[in-house]
């Protein structure tokens, strides 16, 4: 009966050891999956290698290859020197059945779980579908090898060696995001809603405005290009409306501000703000126009003629920063007249374009002068460049092959084990793996190797 109350005992002992193991590997491997798609949603691989049947599959293999490096380096730490106890019990990873002491990618299952998304509205032949399975979060399975041992015993054999089955669900909507975005990209390169609404208002557009203008004449084109951009962005709207259910408030405002601008014929151009002024107050701040901006590399010829005061082309700064702007004054007489304004001047632009009107000189145009590359800007760029692509360099040793010994002649003098130091006497370069062909470099690959044989000598 004792023992039969001592089994009993253990086997309860046993069974919340492993209770405790499981849920302490979960959280391990959890985390390690959290951190690996993290990175893997702001680094992800869009074209695979010819290893990779998809680009799924290979973002889910180094999903695996993260989990199983992180749970490795968790059980060398922490279950391979009896440091995990339960009363007399010890339980520790069965590195035995490892494979060089790794856990296998083989061993770890992906399993994506599907739920159902619906939408608030779907069209009927615009679509699209109000009800769409799409897979949300990762299941991910690994089996550990473990072995149970008593503190009391010596033994050799472990008292219990089992395989336990770890699973966890990786809570980030990283895959649910990805499939709504890979559908609302769909929906825009394919006959989707976007183009059969674009498709459908632009032509009730043109044969209204066709009609129109069979009628009175006008207006002279049929098709507005203002118009269309506003039927283009609308449409946008509408289309990621239908497949986020929401829209971007700040791409709302826009929109509002542009349909607004259209159907009231107003420009957004600051020369005629600045012409129309009927009192010696400014309605235009020309403090902005100090910022540098970007220099117009179009040679297109009508570009080059219409480059008016723009402030927000002037302040914006990419690669260029302009050191004069060139202003042009027209009189009664049709004269025209090119003042060159220097942007560090101490003047400021709205004294030179105020003091040009007051001579009945009117504000025509401006272009851009000089220019400067911007350095903060190139330095980003640099920046940018350096924080996507990164790249190692190591060296690796193996030695091959017994040592080759010369035995010379010892006569008439005692071995005292002594000897030289180390010297390279050969070195023959192998082979040699320069820059792979484009589309065939994956993360991890070799872009230069050199394989080199060396030969160590030295004298006893």
């Amino acid at each position: 009966m004792n023992n039969e109350v001592q089994h009993g005992m253990n086997q309860q002992q046993i069974e919340t050891l492993l209770a405790k193991t499981r849920i302490d590997l979960t959280q391990i491997i959890n985390q390690a999956g959290i951190n690996a798609l993290q990175y893997i949603g702001s680094h992800p691989v869009i074209i695979p290698s010819e290893d990779f049947d998809s680009a799924e599959s290979c973002n889910q293999q180094r999903l695996k290859n993260k989990i199983s490096s992180v749970l490795t380096n968790y059980l060398k730490c922490n279950y391979e020197s009896d440091e995990i106890t339960q009363n007399e019990f010890i339980i520790n990873a069965d590195f035995t059945k490892l494979s060089d002491n790794h856990i296998p990618t083989q061993s770890i299952s992906i399993r994506p779980i599907v739920m159902k998304l619906k939408r608030p509205l779907s069209i009927p032949f615009f679509g699209p579908e109000q009800e769409q399975l799409l897979p949300v979060y990762y299941q991910v399975t690994v089996n550990i090898p473990l072995i149970i041992n008593s503190k009391n015993t010596h033994e050799t054999e472990p008292l219990h060696s089992t395989d336990l089955t770890v699973t966890t669900v990786l809570t980030t909507r990283y895959l649910g995001l990805q499939h709504l975005i890979s559908s609302f990209n769909e929906s825009l390169r394919n006959l989707g809603p976007f183009w059969r609404t674009m498709t459908l208002l632009t032509n009730v557009y043109s044969m209204a405005r066709g009609y129109r203008h069979y009628q009175t004449g006008s207006p002279q084109n049929i098709v507005d290009n203002n118009h269309l951009e506003l039927i283009t962005n609308l449409v946008f709207l509408f289309e990621e409306a239908l497949t986020f259910g929401g829209i971007n408030p700040s791409l709302l405002i826009d929109a509002v501000k542009q349909t607004k601008s259209v159907f009231s014929g107003e420009t957004m151009n600051n020369l005629s703000s600045v012409n129309s002024l009927t009192s010696s107050d400014w309605m235009v701040s020309f403090s902005d126009l100090k910022e540098s901006f970007a220099e117009e590399t179009s040679t297109d010829e009508q570009n080059s003629k219409q480059q008016l005061v723009n402030i927000s082309d002037i302040a914006s700064s990419i690669l260029w920063n302009q050191t004069s702007i060139q202003l042009e004054f027209i009189n009664e007489n049709e004269e025209s007249k090119i003042v060159t304004y220097q942007i560090d001047s101490s003047k400021s632009l709205e004294d030179t374009v105020k003091e040009y009107q007051d001579k009945n000189w009117v504000l025509k145009g401006s272009f851009k002068g000089e220019s400067v590359q911007n350095q903060s800007t190139i330095q980003n760029i640099n920046s940018i460049a350096e924080s996507m692509y990164t790249a190692s360099f190591s060296t690796e040793v193996n030695r091959k092959g017994p040592c080759s010994i010369y035995e010379g002649e010892h006569n008439g003098f005692p071995i005292d084990n002594g000897s030289s130091s180390w010297v390279i006497s050969n070195t023959t370069r192998m082979s040699q793996q320069t820059i792979p062909e484009k589309g065939t470099i994956s993360p991890g690959s070799i872009v230069f190797e050199e394989v080199y044989t060396i030969e160590w000598t030295r004298s006893h």
